[in-house]
């Protein structure tokens, strides 16, 4: 099976999550290093330690690590890519408009001024920009920590 092969997930909100061969879903990530090791086979963009940064909020947040790792791939176009900008929004807005999202798990400018506690969109944009795929992590897990995502969809998740 093509571990990049994807299928729509049934999950009440709109996400997309990797098809896993059958045997590491069954028997679940096993040992963190085994899952890991799963996450790096499957995008080799995330070896130098960002699957190991995926496992470990994963834990933290209560997911499973490989929902986590689809859920960035997805919204990086599978680029693993803190700066990845989101193309069509640039395109027709500009780049520091305040509206177009970056990074893993697409901040807009608003929610990253939120995170860092300013009111500077565009400031915001560009630092959540500037930072590695690993350090903004910590603002992927404070993004699902915090509830942000029920909060905006009005409770339902």
């Amino acid at each position: 099976m093509n571990p990049r092969a994807l299928v729509l997930a049934g999950l009440g909100i709109a996400g997309l999550v990797l098809a896993w061969p059958r045997r590491a879903l069954a028997a679940g990530p096993g040992t963190r290093q085994d899952a890991i090791d799963a996450i790096e086979a499957a995008y080799p963009e995330t070896r130098g330690g960002l699957a190991a940064k995926i496992y470990d909020v994963a834990g933290r947040l209560g997911a499973h690590p490989f929902d986590l790792a689809n859920q960035i791939a997805f919204e990086s176009g599978f680029t693993f890519s803190p700066s990845i900008e989101n193309i069509s929004c640039r395109q027709r807005n500009g780049r520091e408009s305040g509206k177009c999202a970056v990074g893993l798990i697409q901040f807009l400018p608003s929610t990253a001024a939120e995170l860092f506690g300013i009111s500077d969109k565009p400031a915001a944009y560009r630092r959540m920009a500037a930072m590695s795929a690993i350090e903004q992590m910590d603002y992927v897990e404070r993004y699902f920590a915090k509830g942000w995502l029920i909060r905006k969809a009005g409770g339902a998740y």
